[in-house]
């Protein structure tokens, strides 16, 4: 019977259809929602697709491509602001100043901390990671500025020995810290076992704001982008 009363509120609405027009996409997204849950369809990622799916062709394509780019969002708050971001005819559903902000602060709180152990760059590594993916999305921060951030938020003594390595192997990157992440967590990893770093705890608490909002904290698989 359940069945038969789902499949008879599915008949009444049609998929709903974003017009590709920003001013529309409020409405669109709360339409995803009334249909996902006529259809039986209701969840986070489940909604994701159908608002993919109801969407023009190179409009599907661009949110396509930020979601692929964005792997930490997978809850629906998270998907409306990144994909709202994109339209700014339109008011953002969070304050990227305020994000910039909050950004610089977690980064001078890391850079009080002590990295004590390969464990505690792992979890500064990780977390930086999904802040700094956001505020890229968020155009607060470019891309080719992630080496830099990274070094910043190292405790000074770490950061000053990290970049000397760093200077010394690879002096062809060094105008403009243009070293990839991968090097400089390496060259940071090779620190921290040689020693060079005092006892201490990483403490990464604070809790995320824009753009992740909405980020679930055990990642689920990726919506099906089709």
């Amino acid at each position: 019977m359940e069945a038969t009363r789902r499949l008879s509120r599915a008949s009444i609405k049609s998929h709903p259809e974003f017009s590709g027009e920003g001013r529309d996409l409020p409405a669109y997204f709360e339409e995803v929602v009334e249909y996902g849950k006529a259809q039986g369809r209701s969840g986070d990622l489940a909604w994701m697709n159908i608002a993919i799916a109801g969407t023009p062709s190179l409009h599907k394509l661009l949110w396509c491509l930020v979601i692929a780019n964005a792997p930490a969002i997978r809850q629906w708050d998270g998907f409306k602001a990144l994909i709202t971001l994109q339209y700014p005819e339109i008011e953002p559903v969070e304050d990227i100043l305020e994000g910039f902000k909050e950004f610089q602060s977690n980064l001078e709180e890391t850079h009080c901390n002590e990295l004590s152990s390969v464990e505690a760059l792992g979890d500064y590594l990780r977390i930086f990671r999904i802040r700094f993916l956001g505020m890229v999305r968020g155009n607060a921060v470019e891309a080719s500025h992630q080496s830099q951030l990274f070094l910043r938020g190292l405790p000074p003594h770490v950061e000053l020995e990290v970049s000397r390595r760093l200077e010394s192997r690879f002096p062809l990157f060094r105008s403009g810290q243009l070293w990839p992440i991968e090097v400089v967590v390496c060259i940071t990893k090779e620190v921290i076992e040689d020693g060079k770093t005092l006892p201490g705890k990483l403490e990464l608490e604070a809790p995320l704001s824009f753009p992740l909002r909405g980020c679930a904290s055990n990642f689920e698989e990726p919506p099906l982008l089709t």
